[in-house]
């Protein structure tokens, strides 16, 4: 059995075994229990817990290894793609359900893209979350869709120059139209600021307020409307603003005149108008000078001291009678008072009110001055209960606290907005498109109701993790796909699912794909099995001529193959005191070491005869070595570096 102290060079092919009877080779490395083996009975390719894969000679650009605890695919250098092209076919990213299961967190479903659009597929219930603390979510539940921001603003921006957002929704008709538009091609711009800001309500498209839409606002092509099913109340909270109802040729007409042309003082507790005529009474005050000064009503509250806070200034009060006795009942009730009387310092309060349910008079509207100058708070509603529709343009300045659900058509917001319950955009089974722009130009993110995808445009990233560019981007850049982890931690591709695989596939050079290998997760206990199926070649280095790189290994449902093209190919074992065996079929069911390099003595042990074939006198060996041959007359010589041959036996001698 020959043993060698020196490197061996192998320029033919090394087969190790021979079909349906393989051996074991393992390759060990510096580190205990580390190492690479190709285990002939279970037909695998074994990398040992932190033995690594590398692919690619710029700095380990790619690999592949398991640490005994998590398994890891990084990519040091480059892009890393991760393709499938199979017509029609989808890639699908699973992962624990939560109950010992596994689900599909998302797809890119090829089956449904097409040359204008691209679909990545979240199933329901599955949540797109962005932020570290899944601040901004977006899912669809099976039956409604979702856009949940749990921290920070959310802002919905078009930034692209004269250009809209417009809110449609159903049109009554199996189709859609446009409730309202943020009109920003109509914007104007002077002396360095905006001018003009419009929201835009279509013909027709009406501002309902009140549950049952009971004042309605709207443009129906020709006239204006103001529409209302009760009391409409126009009223200012301001001390010394007037309330202004018409233009100054406008007429209110009373059936029945009443013209005073000086002052009118009554001095009794009660002035009555009574008329038996449909509508009236009415109550008509008129200013005729020519200036722009206008009538006024006063209550004024003289205590013949100083006035307090919570005084009550004046009351208007509104009675009818019900449907019982008949009895009076009071709907409707407003009310000012002084909210603080301290002098440099006065504000007031007044209080709408109207009965409720109960014929209780409740607040619909209150309206206070503020602690400091040019503040009036106003609250609509009372209670939880309540409901506040406005149907036409609010121009908000400042910010809205919402708490509760908030359904809007068209909204234009400048300012900052909280929501602290649910968004929803459009109807279950009538959904709107949704878009998010970038700075850049056609680089947007669009849910798209009609096709069920959130659509990243071409070089639009998802970014993943809280660092400025994102600790993880997910891309397409309009030729090639990405998937790369530029910051922080590990990049984990897993399938949880019990004896399942990951399956890599690509192109097959026929418009088809096939597995390039997989990890078998059915096959891999205690043992993780990547299998490369017959004809699928595991190449290094960058050869492009043989088109299988510097070096490759395969199978080809015969034999196995381990081809070198380039420089030299050196088997090592760096292991102290440990061997390389070559082992081979012992012709008796078993197998043999036929080779055996001895790293604890520095042998090389042939454990079987070796077969020599008649060859010419060789050349002399390098220094160190000998060169052994049997010469072609059967004799077998040895010859040094110094061309000294000696003979070691013939054929006859024993």
């Amino acid at each position: 059995m020959p043993k060698f102290l020196n490197d061996i060079v192998v320029t033919g092919e090394i087969t190790v075994g021979v079909n349906d009877a393989g051996h074991d080779v393992k390759f060990f490395g510096d580190t205990a229990s580390v190492y690479l083996q190709w285990d002939a009975s279970s037909d695998q390719l074994l990398f040992s817990d932190n033995a690594y894969l590398y692919i690619g000679d710029s700095n380990h650009a790619l690999s592949l290894n398991f640490d005994a605890t998590n398994s890891y695919i990084t990519n040091a250098y480059g892009d890393l793609y991760i393709q499938n092209t199979a017509d029609n076919s989808d890639i699908i990213f699973r992962s624990d359900d939560g109950s010992a299961g596994v689900a599909t967190y998302f797809a890119l479903d090829g089956g449904a893209s097409n040359s204008s659009f691209l679909h990545t597929i979240f199933p329901d219930s599955s949540v797109l979350n962005m932020g570290t603390g899944k601040d901004l979510q977006f899912y669809h539940n099976g039956t409604n869709s979702f856009i949940v921001n749990n921290n920070g603003n959310l802002s919905i921006q078009n930034s692209a120059d004269d250009d809209n957002i417009l809110f449609k929704c159903d049109d009554g008709n199996g189709g859609n139209a446009t409730y309202f538009t943020i009109d920003g091609g109509a914007a104007t711009y002077s002396g360095g600021a905006t001018t003009a800001l419009y929201t835009i309500w279509e013909d027709l498209s009406r501002i309902a307020l009140g549950a049952g839409m009971d004042m309605q606002l709207y443009h129906d092509g020709t006239d204006n409307h103001i529409d209302v099913s009760s009391t409409l109340s126009i009223a200012t909270g301001t001390s010394g603003v007037a309330v202004r109802i018409g233009h100054t040729t406008s007429e209110t007409t009373v059936s029945d005149n009443l013209s005073v042309t000086g002052d009118l003082t009554v001095a009794g507790d009660t002035v009555t108008f009574t008329s038996a005529n449909a509508d009236d009474p009415a109550f008509i005050l008129q200013n005729t000078t020519d200036d722009a000064q206008a009538a006024r009503m006063q209550f004024i509250k003289n205590r013949g001291a100083d006035g307090q806070d919570n005084d009550n200034i004046g009351e208007i009060e509104f009675w009818g009678y019900d449907d019982g006795t008949p009895s009076v009942q009071q709907y409707g009730h407003v009310i000012c008072e002084i909210d603080d009387a301290t002098s440099g310092e006065e504000s007031g309060k007044m209080f709408f009110k109207v009965a409720s349910h109960d014929g209780g008079l409740n607040s619909g509207i209150a309206i206070v001055g503020g602690s400091v100058d040019a503040e009036v708070d106003v609250t609509l509603g009372n209670g939880a209960a309540s409901v506040v529709t406005i149907p036409g343009h609010v121009d908000l300045a400042g910010s809205i606290d919402v708490d509760g659900a908030t359904n809007l058509d068209t909204v234009d917001i400048d300012g900052t907005v909280q929501i602290d319950g649910a968004t929803t955009f459009g109807v279950n089974g009538s959904g709107q498109d949704v878009t998010f722009f970038g700075a850049g130009e056609g680089q947007y993110m669009l849910w798209d109701e009609s096709l069920n995808a959130l659509h990243l445009k071409d070089s639009t990233y998802l970014l993943l993790g809280s660092a400025t560019q994102g600790d993880m981007q997910i891309f397409h850049d309009g030729s090639n796909s990405g998937i790369q982890n530029i910051e922080t931690g590990d990049l984990y591709i897993i399938n949880g699912a019990d004896d399942k695989d990951i399956i890599f596939q690509s192109d097959n050079g026929s418009q088809g794909i096939e597995t390039y290998f997989y990890l078998d997760g059915s096959d891999s206990t205690s043992n993780p099995m990547t299998v490369f199926p017959d004809n699928s070649f595991l190449c290094f280095g960058s050869n492009t001529t043989t088109q299988t790189g510097d070096f490759y290994i395969k199978h080809n449902g015969t034999n196995t193959f381990l081809n070198n093209y380039t420089g030299n190919l050196t088997i090592k074992n760096e292991a102290n005191d440990k061997d390389i065996y070559l082992s081979c079929d012992n012709m008796s069911g078993g197998t043999t070491a036929y080779i055996t390099l001895d790293g604890s003595t520095g042998w090389t042990t042939m454990s079987v005869p070796i077969e020599l074939s008649f060859v010419a006198t060789p050349s002399a060996p390098p220094i160190g070595s000998v060169v052994i041959w049997l010469g072609e007359d059967g004799v077998v010589y040895a010859k040094n570096p110094d061309s000294q041959v000696a003979t070691l036996t013939s054929w006859g001698e024993g």
